[in-house]
């Protein structure tokens, strides 16, 4: 069994609490396979892991980069994992989330969670795993982190968070860095996401770029909330336009429509 194997049988055990409230195993979405495909050679390789996410609403991206970032911290010792949320309450509800990955471990539980971090003792040093606010101040700076996730980083109100943090994060092998967000605009608190993008987008950075969109979760689909098929004689030219570039049907048009109109 290859490292990526073994990573990912380790993430897809781990318990997770899903839209309706209950504790099951965590189990690749449509989205998550397109993530896994990206990260996957990578972790056999033991290479730095350095990419970029713009993504859709609810597409289980954080849920995916939280779980490899815990296998990854419990896997070597000495593994300081920071997760850094555009906001406190974000902050404690990605804890939330890597507490119950903890919590629900077939193993006994050598550390009780402390307030916004995990510990992990080995012999040759502890690995943490630690969640905090983008907001807060500049946290990050002055530290040595292995892995980092910044989390809808277009929304961070100190998006200059991200220098320091890039700046010590070590480029070595297994290291990994994750700035993933939705979209927020070409200015303001968004510029940074954006310009990001491009310059990934266009090579112009280590980062590699992951597209999630919206049309690949089988949840956005007219039928879901009771909504009929788009008529085809009442398509705009846009419309038109992603059918014909992505393959989006006409059940996932009256979703698109749906979210408009709504939301």
């Amino acid at each position: 069994m290859t490292r990526a194997e073994r990573f990912r049988r380790a993430m897809e055990a781990l318990r997770i609490r899903d839209e309706h409230g209950r504790i099951v195993p965590l189990k690749f979405s449509e989205s998550q396979e397109i993530l896994w495909k990206q990260v996957a050679p990578y972790l056999d390789e033991h290479a730095p892991l350095r990419f970029i996410v713009l993504k859709g609403r609810q597409t289980y991206t954080t849920t995916f980069f939280e779980a490899l970032m815990y296998i990854r911290t419990i896997e070597k010792a000495g593994t300081r994992s920071i997760v850094l949320a555009q906001d406190l309450d974000t902050a404690q509800l990605i804890f939330d989330m890597v507490k119950t990955f903890h919590q629900h471990l077939p193993l006994p539980i050598l550390r009780q969670p402390k307030m916004k971090e995990l510990i992990y003792p080995f012999p040759a040093g502890a690995s943490t795993f630690r969640v905090i606010s983008a907001g807060v101040s500049m946290k990050g700076r002055g530290t040595t982190p292995s892995c980092v996730h910044a989390s809808e980083a277009s929304y961070w109100p100190q998006p200059e968070v991200v220098l320091g943090l890039m700046q010590g994060l070590p480029d070595v092998a297994d290291t990994l860095w994750v700035m993933e967000s939705t979209a927020n605009g070409t200015t303001g608190v968004g510029s940074m996401f954006h310009k990001e993008w491009l310059r990934a987008s266009a090579g112009e950075s280590s980062l590699i770029p992951i597209f999630i969109p919206w049309f690949v979760m089988p949840k956005y689909r007219g039928s879901c909330v009771n909504q009929p098929e788009a008529d085809p004689e009442s398509l705009s030219a846009e419309e038109k336009a992603v059918i014909e570039t992505f393959g989006v049907d006409l059940d996932q048009i009256a979703w698109y429509r749906y979210i408009v109109k709504t939301k």
